[in-house]
């Protein structure tokens, strides 16, 4: 019961938020603009408390971030758009203009379509944990509530063209799906040192606020000091501002001559932000790939690597079989057997694959069930962390001396984000990963963030800082002394985005989008290797041109950034997955993602088949070139023995077969080219210019690895031989 109602009050909070925004549209349908501003701002205030109870009181759910979406497009996307369609409404239209009067005020609509685009994009976006990119929702919705409730009557004189609100809405729409990098208002925790700038800006935000609002009490207080030294304060009977005067008239005779607008701080404020706008959006401009793809490219070095050499074949027992959700269904089980920590502590979901004493393990601390339990056990902390073996399967609950006093799951200055921003505020860091040390010790590891391109633009690591989870004790290193222990420097979606950079501009930006000759693109998902006591990253790369079929992989070490790209043309992960299912279709097992293994000599796919109750029953392999190659077996000795006899019989020659047909020498220019995909495997057909035989050519993509970028016009050189209607090609010169 405890857990329904502390699961509940994040959702509670939402719907307040939705409630509020409800209101706040009823309020805009009214032109009650002043009222829809404020039901906007306390939509905005339940936005931000939902997240914050939320993390705090550790009740994620996905219906709760479903729901937070749907509330904040009717928040911060109808309610705007209702403020501008109501205004439009009002508006003075001249003559010229008065044909569309009526069909104007839709427009203000496009507000709640990008405002949705913006919210669908945030909730997929990996990127924006800590900082957004583009304008957030609940700024948008407060800027236009401002702006019509604070100018209304200068924005339905005739001084304000409807043309200009309706290039407002574009701009500001545009803003919301930009990629121009924003801070967050979004408060992971109430720590200073972790959101120093969100407090300065909040804190500048409501002096404003007051100085606005309690403008005319400050003059009635400067008017009182000033009264002796010739200078009144009066109300223009114009303009109804407060404005100092002197108390003599000048030559004009006029009764307000010497006026001092008391506006004119704010006028500079307001000039001031625009600069540093500006400012702001030069700099993310001259970080754009536009500009810089070349720079881009460059951020991942990618050399290419002899596979059958890199990569040892393991044994049996070396094989890693568990993936991160049997990681957690084996620690889940251990701290089961411990009936005095399951009331106490949870498992934290993390499991870091790292390389422990040449073994690949995956390591997770402990959390504290709630803040009650956390009261009563901070003062002894986190009394251990789950170590599970990957190849045996052997869990551990790894208990320590004096507990881990320094954690996520701290509420205060002991939790491990807080903790860093405080001892190095100046410092940028990536995700908080935890890993041990060659003794066992547990650490938490801070890659640090430097940015090579423009001011925030081509995001990399320097180094990484190092906190003894135990005792606090802290250290900075840069990326070259980094200890030889720490397996993920580099996080793996910073990876990923490296590596499509890398492929998308090895022949500039232009290229990228039109021509598109020699780019290649990182495939669906990743997997890690354990390779002299390192983590590296394994993903398959394929042309923009191909569907089914990689054209090679990629080796990244996750400590060293050092990457290898293996020619090694075949079926993606994906089709390698449904390859093995379809070997035990009949059974509807599911099957995990592939791990990139040599065996004998060749890249195969590793993949373990689970049931519907998430247990691995079977193993397969799945030949990299050939995914119509697999062997599955209860075991993986059975799996590889199956795999290595379906392969030698691939291998063996046929006795009956029928003496090969003769192959021939063919150059040419492409007429025309196009590819298809069968059973897993892409085909290219294309024909020739001048071909006096105006013969069909088909080659498979494991020829070559070049033929996704050949096109039209281009000269090529091969070797065929006749297979019935078509030619063949054998070898690719």
């Amino acid at each position: 019961m405890t857990n329904v109602i502390k699961n509940s009050i994040p959702n509670t909070v939402t719907c307040l938020n939705l409630f509020s925004g409800c209101i706040a549209c009823v309020m805009a349908f009214e032109a009650k603009y002043e009222l829809a501003l404020l039901f906007i701002a306390l939509s905005s205030i339940f936005d931000f408390f939902d997240g914050l109870l939320a993390r705090a009181l550790n009740a994620h759910s996905i219906i709760g971030k479903d729901l937070d979406s749907l509330a904040d497009d009717v928040s911060f996307g109808v309610a705007p758009s209702l403020i501008v369609f109501s205004l439009f409404k009002e508006m003075y239209y001249p003559a010229n203009m008065e044909f569309i009067a009526p069909y104007l005020p839709y427009l203000a609509f496009l507000i709640s379509v990008f405002s949705a685009l913006r919210l669908a994009k945030f909730n997929n976006d990996t990127r924006q944990t800590s900082s957004f990119v583009g304008l957030p929702v609940p700024a948008n919705a407060l800027f236009w509530g401002s702006l019509v409730a604070g100018a209304h009557d200068f924005l339905i004189s005739d001084n304000c063209h409807p043309v200009y609100l309706l290039i407002l809405v574009c701009l500001f729409s545009g803003l919301l799906v930009s990629e121009i990098p924003m801070f967050s208002l979004k408060f992971k925790n109430l720590s200073w040192n972790d959101n120093k700038i969100s407090f300065i800006f909040l804190i500048i935000c409501i002096l404003i606020v007051l100085a606005v609002n309690f403008m005319e009490s400050i003059l009635i207080f400067l008017k009182t000091v000033q009264q002796n030294r010739g200078v009144e304060i009066v109300r223009d009977p114009v303009t109804g501002r407060m404005v100092l005067r002197r108390k003599y008239a000048d030559a004009s005779g006029s009764p307000f001559a010497g006026f001092k607008a008391m506006g004119r701080p704010c006028k500079y404020g307001t000039i001031a932000i625009a600069v540093l706008i500006f400012f702001s959006l030069i700099a993310s401009a001259a970080g754009v790939q536009l500009f810089n793809a070349s720079r881009y490219r460059d951020l991942i070095t990618v050399t290419e690597g002899d596979f059958a050499s890199d990569v040892a074949e393991l044994g049996m027992s070396q094989i890693p079989v568990v993936d991160k959700d049997t990681a957690s269904r084996l620690g889940s089980k251990k701290l089961g057997e411990m009936t005095d920590l399951v009331s106490q502590f949870e498992i934290q979901e993390n499991y870091t694959q790292i390389n422990y004493k040449g073994t690949p393990y995956r390591v997770t601390p402990l959390r504290y069930a709630d803040p009650i339990k956390w009261l009563y056990n901070q003062k002894k902390g986190l009394p251990a962390y789950i170590a599970v073996n990957m190849v045996d399967q052997n869990t551990d609950l790894v208990w320590l001396s004096s507990g881990m006093k320094y954690s996520t799951s701290e509420y205060f200055f002991r939790n491990i984000h807080r903790y860093i921003r405080f001892c190095y505020p100046t410092r940028m860091f990536e995700t908080v990963s935890f890993e041990i040390d060659d003794d066992g010790n547990p650490y938490w590891v801070a890659p640090t963030i430097a940015y090579r391109i423009g001011w925030w633009n081509g995001k990399d690591i320097d180094g990484a800082i190092l906190v003894n989870a135990e005792t606090g004790e802290s250290k900075w290193y840069a990326k070259a002394d980094v200890p030889q222990w720490i397996d993920q420097l580099y996080d793996s979606n910073l990876i990923m985005e490296q590596l499509d950079d890398n492929g998308r501009f090895q022949n500039g930006y232009l290229n990228s989008i039109f021509g598109q000759r020699g780019v290649r693109r990182t495939t669906y998902g990743y997997n890690y290797l354990a390779i002299d006591d390192d983590v590296w990253l394994y993903t398959g790369m394929s042309s923009v041109t191909s569907d089914e079929s990689n054209i090679g992989f990629v080796l990244v070490n996750l400590r060293t950034k050092e990457t290898k790209f293996y020619t090694v043309p075949g079926a993606t992960e994906l089709a390698a997955m449904d390859s093995a299912r379809g070997q035990v279709q009949h059974l509807n097992y599911s099957a995990t993602f592939p791990l990139l293994l040599n065996i004998s000599g060749r890249p195969a796919y590793f993949i373990s088949l689970k049931d519907a109750a998430g247990l691995v029953k079977m193993y397969a392999f799945v030949d990299v070139a050939q995914y119509q190659i697999v062997g599955t077996g209860q075991t993986i000795d059975e799996a590889k023995r199956n795999y290595r006899e379906t392969l030698g019989q691939e291998e063996i020659e046929d006795p009956t077969a029928k003496e090969p047909a003769a192959s021939e020498t063919v150059s040419g220019t492409v007429e025309a080219i196009e590819n298809v995909v069968v059973s897993g495997n892409t085909y290219y057909y294309f024909t020739l210019t001048d071909d006096r035989t105006d013969s069909v050519y088909t080659a498979a993509i494991t020829v070559s690895e070049r033929l996704p970028f050949v096109q039209a016009d281009d000269s090529v050189s091969f070797e065929c031989v006749e297979n019935g209607s078509t030619k063949e090609v054998i070898t690719w010169r």
